[in-house]
């Protein structure tokens, strides 16, 4: 036949897929064909396949295009399956078709391999104002990339490229270049806060794993503004200075003022809590209001003028360091007044008390005089009990220091404004005078709160505002109060100045055990405010939530009728519980909104009407009530309105008749509206005579796009009866009668459907099979059989058998092979019912070489079943081993099994043997038969244990290597129609050896005394596979050194070791150089093997130099002094030692002579008896002065000193001692008289006696 080729239209022609997804195009004609056409599509990539019917198993490849779709595009899906490698992929997709112009669509598919970046830092800091770099390259080599980088923080900017104007936010690498880092710059951005930023730099991209960046930036612009940095006060009076913060802070921030050292100055952030307070707390929202700090100057006896200063030290975020100092002068002042301002509500009256500083020489008076001019409201009296205001304070030598109080008043009046004035306070003579500011807060302002009361639930918080009634002309102060401790609230105190700004207060209502509703009262009070209150009622949290029991679910009443539903709580609730109800169509209304239930009527159902408004159209309405309340698990009730004016419609049916058998059979018909009605429909379903209908209700939905018109299926089944009759039935539909009798009205015109049952007791009949059952059929693999059927008795009417094969998918049934096909049924009339007809069986090739089998079922209307098993020969030989991979450990052994696939046909050996070519000594077949004497290789099948498994024994030797081994076992078959069937067994070996080096030394570390060596060996772990070069580094310490071959001349620095050698202890001497300090030193010494499977093998010796040039040296061994008198000796280190040393002298504790005393610093209190030396004053000498003490006896002395070090090694070893012998001053005799006069022939006398007492 010839086509007249019509071309495709393909859109798009191009796609573009990630690798692992899928995307679409479509298909049409160019042009009308007049055949039908059948469009092939292949791809020319395996990864890249298409389908045309997703909804089906497998891929579809095949479109059809008739006359009639020839324009309406066909969808392909393609898809892009998941591969290995790292590489994007492309395909060719090919339409083409008898009759049709052959189109393509090219596929790219992307790789879908991520790959990760690899930064130069993972966190970076820098301060603001500043910039800072960082670099970013591809963890791994893959395609090109594209990376997007965005910072968190508008503050901190990425910069990829600042060679190009404006900010760059990207970097490409190609796939060249995945290597080379790529510099990011960031900008931390100058702003007006205090506060530390920090921001994320996200790196992202397609097929890109997303690395975050972390950026701290420190603020630089956090700083304290005073309002003054000098205070002048007084004596006995106050100042103040203020305080803020430079800029908002991110969290709270203390400033805490250092009380003065001078006592008489004292600090006062809170003038109105007891004591004086020292901190003040700046937030988010404070931070830049002056916040006020008093000072004051306490009065003394003396005249002198002070001076105080007072620190002030920020702490919290970003303000640890910042801090700002305050001076204040305090001037002596003749007289003291306990305060230099007042402040009073009008109406009222405050004190103060004037006292003098010094007792005074004669009588001494102070008056006040007040500036009534200012303001002549206010007044002042001196002495109360004295009718008049007294303006006189007198003072004599005997009260100057009792304190006499003054009286000011403020009158009321009728304006809102607040007043000042000041009181002068002077000596007679005006030599000095103070000033006494007065304000008066006026008591006419009251206060705005956004609510006149609050409901919260307990546990919670909410917030109201608080606002002054009337602008203030100065400072106002509300102190906040509540009736009930379970609520609290935050702030304690609000404070308005005179921009007025509404300040919010939080309260918070704490969880209590009880299950009652709790209300309190909060107070606002404040000098100079008219007072408020706020009432406030907490729900209980632990009354939980009621819910609602409904008569009804759903409820419908007609247009312009009403019908009812009640409402009852479900449980008793702790408190009572209020129902609100509400109708979201305004054409639904209900008689009752609200519902009131107490814990007495919970149970007591309260009834609600629904009425339902008469309107003009022909739709149905809805709506739903919802029921709500605090405490209340909300509830609903869908309702239905119907339409009065909505007429009957009837129904078609499709078909219009059904004929069925009796007992068992069905049928089906679809049902759908006749007319488009207004509103909703539902049909009920009946029948009469034996019949059964399923569904028994049918619902249509109304309107321009409800389904009326799309058929609704119904299933009829026909039920047994015990005549052999045929029969008639009908299937009935009406409207629902549940919404019909409601309604009143008729919606649905009634009709049927005819019903013809055919009746079923013509008997079923049996098959007579040759082969007869239980007997099989026997096939061999790609041949055929076959087997006959007929009836086993004469029928009534015809039979019709049908075959299928349930099994092995590789045996097939045809009952007529003259016909194109696999035929599957068979005809049997009442004239050839006794006729054998043949079916024939067929096995197709598969490429296993197991048998298989089959079972043929035989059924039919009124036929008993019969079936007939199918038996399947294999024809495929082969050697079944349970592994071709077998792994075992090194002096080890391990199995597998062999089989035959298929029956001999006579006995099989199969001979087990490595390649001649490249035999493994070290893995050997251990044994194919443990029960025979010697290791046997070979294995026996005969026809009766062909498909029993055999085991073999592999065993792996052990040996000095560290080598991983690996061999093959070759099998073979020869006898039974099995010659040169082979399979092949891959053995490895599991490794128990180690590649290392083994190291032996005396000590560890190596101990070397400097100057001298030390030595120690070096062999390797495990046999190599080549020669093996062990190189030794050099230490970094250069006074040690190594030497592998003492008898050659230099320092060698390697050692050679062979296959035969490898466990042969090498020896390596270790030299430690003099050098002129006195320190001991370390080294490390690296070794590093190279060859023979040892490349990647290190290890590593430490060594310890003990010195042998500390000591300490004195410049005598041996001191003699003279009683009471003194001599010195100096000290000094043998060696620079590396770090500090101290000596210290010492007579020994079990002969101390007290007489004998020194000290390294005479200038220092007492005997000093240790000396410094360091690094640089090693060398110094340093005198030691040492004194004998005078005694009574006439005893020469000794002693000794111990001269000791200690530090950088220094120890015992390093001790001298120095000898000190004392002669005595005290010998000789005292005689009474050196001269004696006497007359001559008479006598006299003199005494003596020992100067010093004797040793004996």
């Amino acid at each position: 036949m010839n086509y007249v080729a019509v071309g495709l239209t393909l859109s798009p022609t191009s796609l573009t897929i990630e690798e692992g997804n899928t995307k679409t195009f479509k298909v049409k004609l160019t042009g009308q064909p007049r055949k039908d056409r059948t469009v092939n599509l292949s791809s020319n990539n395996s990864d890249v396949t298409v389908d045309v019917d997703p909804d089906t198993t497998g891929n579809q490849t095949t479109l059809t295009f008739t006359a009639e779709n020839w324009n309406a595009e066909q969808t392909v899906t393609v898809a892009a399956a998941h591969d290995t490698d790292k590489t994007d992929d492309t395909a060719k997709i090919s339409l083409t078709g008898t009759g049709i112009t052959a189109g393509t669509v090219t596929v790219n598919v992307a790789d879908d391999e991520a790959v990760g970046l690899t930064l130069s830092v993972t966190e970076l800091k820098m301060n603001e104002g500043s910039t800072a770099t960082f670099t970013v390259k591809l963890a791994e080599q893959f395609g090109d990339r594209t990376l997007t980088l965005q910072s968190s923080n508008s503050d901190v900017i990425v910069d990829t490229d600042p060679s190009t104007k404006g900010n760059q936010a990207a970097l490409t690498f190609a796939a060249a270049e995945w290597n080379t880092a790529k510099t990011v710059t960031l900008t931390a951005a100058e702003d007006d806060d205090g506060a530390d930023d920090s921001a994320t730099i996200s790196l992202t991209g397609d097929r890109i794993t997303t690395v975050p960046l972390k950026v701290t930036v420190t603020d630089n612009d956090r700083e304290l503004i005073l309002s003054e940095t000098l205070l002048r006060l007084t004596e006995g009076e106050s100042g103040s200075f203020r305080v803020k913060l430079s800029h908002q802070p991110p969290k709270n921030v203390t400033v805490t003022l250092t009380q003065p050292g001078n006592t008489d100055v004292t600090v006062d952030t809170d003038t109105i809590k007891a004591g004086n307070q020292n901190t003040l707390l700046f937030t988010k929202l404070n931070w830049s209001s002056y916040q006020t700090v008093q000072v004051s100057a306490a009065a003394d006896l003396d005249t002198d003028n002070e001076r105080a200063s007072i620190l002030l030290t920020a702490v919290g975020e970003g303000f640890v360091t910042k801090t700002g100092t305050v001076t204040v002068k305090v001037k002596d002042s003749p007289f003291l007044v306990s305060t230099d301002k007042l402040t009073l509500v009008e109406g009222t009256s405050v004190t103060f008390t004037v006292q003098l500083g010094t007792p005074p020489s004669q009588g001494f008076f102070v008056t006040e005089d007040f500036d009534l001019w200012l303001n002549p409201a206010f007044t002042f009296d001196a002495d109360p009990d004295t009718p008049g205001n007294q303006t006189n304070l007198p003072f004599t030598s005997s009260n100057w220091s009792t304190p006499q109080t003054v009286t000011v008043r403020a009158a009321h009046d009728t304006n809102r404004t607040d007043e000042s004035g000041i009181l002068y306070v002077l000596t007679l003579d005006q030599s000095s005078i103070k000033e006494l500011r007065v304000l008066v807060l006026d008591d006419d302002i009251g206060m705005t709160l956004s609510a006149t009361s609050l409901v919260m639930d307990e546990g919670s918080s909410k917030t109201f505002t608080v606002q002054l009634a009337h602008q203030p002309g100065n400072e106002r102060t509300i102190t906040l109060s509540s009736t009930n401790s379970d609520i609290t609230f935050s702030p304690a105190k609000l404070s308005f100045s005179a921009s007025n700004v509404a300040q919010t207060v939080t309260l918070r209502a704490a969880n209590d055990p009880n299950k009652t509703d709790d209300t309190a009262t909060i107070n606002l009070r404040g000098a100079g405010v008219t007072s408020a209150s706020l009432p406030v009622t907490v729900i209980d949290d632990d009354d939980s939530a009621v819910g609602l029991t409904l008569s009804k679910s759903t409820l419908t009443v007609i247009e312009g009728a009403s019908g009812t539903f009640t409402v009852q709580l479900a449980k008793q609730p702790a408190n009572g519980r209020t129902v609100s109800l509400a109708s979201n169509n305004s054409e639904v209304t209900l008689d009752s909104t609200k519902l009131i239930f107490t814990t007495s009527n919970w149970n007591v159902a309260q009834t609600v009407t629904v009425r339902g408004a008469q309107d003009s159209d022909k739709t149905d309405d809805s709506t739903t009530i919802s029921l709500t309340g605090d405490r209340i698990t909300a509830g609903s009730l869908a309702v239905t309105v119907m339409d009065d004016d909505d007429s009957a419609v009837g129904l078609t049916a499709s078909p219009t008749s059904l004929e069925l058998v009796e007992e068992g059979a069905s049928g089906t018909f679809e049902l759908r509206l006749a007319a488009k009605p207004a509103n909703n429909r539902s049909i009920a379903l009946s029948v009469t005579g034996d019949l059964t209908v399923s569904p028994a209700t049918l619902s249509f939905i109304g309107g321009d796009s409800g389904n009326w018109n799309t058929g609704q299926t119904v299933t009829v089944s026909a039920t047994g009866d015990a005549d052999k009759n045929d029969e008639t039935a009908t299937v009935n539909w009406a409207g629902d009668p549940a919404i019909e009798n409601l309604a009143g009205i008729s919606r649905i015109t009634a009709g049927s459907l005819p019903v013809s049952i055919t009746d079923n007791d013509d008997t079923a009949v049996g098959l007579t099979l040759s082969p007869a059952p239980p007997a099989s059929l026997t096939v061999v693999e790609g041949a055929s059989g076959t087997f006959t059927v007929k009836l086993a008795a004469k029928p009534a009417k015809g039979r019709t058998v049908s075959l299928a094969v349930s099994g092995s998918p590789d045996v097939t049934v045809d009952t007529d092979a003259t016909k194109d096909g696999n035929q599957n049924t068979l005809t049997f009339t009442t004239a050839n019912w006794n006729t054998a007809q043949t079916v024939t069986v067929r096995a197709a090739e598969d490429a296993d070489g197991a048998d298989d089998t089959a079972n043929i079922s035989l059924t039919g209307d009124r036929i008993t079943t019969a079936s007939l098993a199918v038996t399947v020969t294999d024809n495929d030989r082969g050697l079944s081993v349970s592994t071709t991979a077998l792994t075992v450990p090194e002096n080890d052994s391990r199995t597998f099994t062999v089989a035959l696939a298929t029956q001999p046909s006579d006995t099989v050996t199969v001979t087990l043997a490595q390649p001649t070519d490249n035999p493994n000594a070290d893995i050997t077949v251990a044994d194919t038969d443990t029960g025979t004497a010697g290791t046997q290789n070979t294995l026996t099948f005969t026809t009766a244990n062909w498909n029993t498994a055999q085991t073999v024994t592999v065993k792996a030797a052990d040996d000095a290597d560290a080598l991983r081994d690996t061999a093959t076992i070759n099998l073979s078959a020869s006898g039974g129609d099995y010659t040169d069937e082979t399979a092949t067994v891959t053995v490895t070996v599991t490794e128990n050896d180690t590649a290392g080096l083994a190291i032996v030394q005396a000590t560890d570390p190596l101990a070397v005394i400097e100057g001298s060596s030390a030595t120690f060996t070096v062999a390797l772990a495990t046999q190599p596979s080549a020669e093996v070069t062990v190189t030794l580094a050099q230490p970094a310490n250069t006074d040690v050194t190594v030497d592998t071959k003492t008898g050659t001349d230099g320092n060698q620095n390697t050692l050679t070791f062979t296959t035969s050698n490898w466990n042969t202890a090498k020896m390596v001497t270790v030299k430690a150089a003099e050098d002129a300090d006195g320190s001991d030193d370390s080294a490390t010494i690296s070794l590093t093997a190279d060859g023979g499977d040892y490349g990647s093998v290190t290890g590593s010796v430490s060594v310890r130099v003990t010195d042998n040039d500390r000591g300490v040296t004195v410049s005598k061994a041996s001191l003699t002094i003279v009683e009471g008198s003194s001599d010195t000796f100096t000290v000094k280190l043998a060696a620079q030692p590396g770090s500090n040393v101290t000596v210290t002298l010492a007579q020994p504790t079990d002969s101390i002579n007290a007489d004998v005393t020194f000290d390294t610093d005479p200038d220092a209190a007492n005997n000093q008896s240790t000396l410094t030396f360091t690094t640089s004053t090693w060398n110094t000498a340093q005198r030691v002065t040492v004194r004998a003490a005078e005694d009574a006896d006439g005893i020469d002395d000794s002693a000794t000193i111990n001269v000791s070090a200690t530090g950088d090694g220094y120890g015992v070893a390093n001790k001298v001692d120095v000898s000190v012998g004392v002669t005595d001053n005290d010998r000789g005799l005292t005689v009474s008289a050196t001269s004696l006069t006497m007359p001559e022939g008479s006598s006299g006398s003199f005494k003596v006696k020992l100067a010093a007492a004797p040793s004996a």
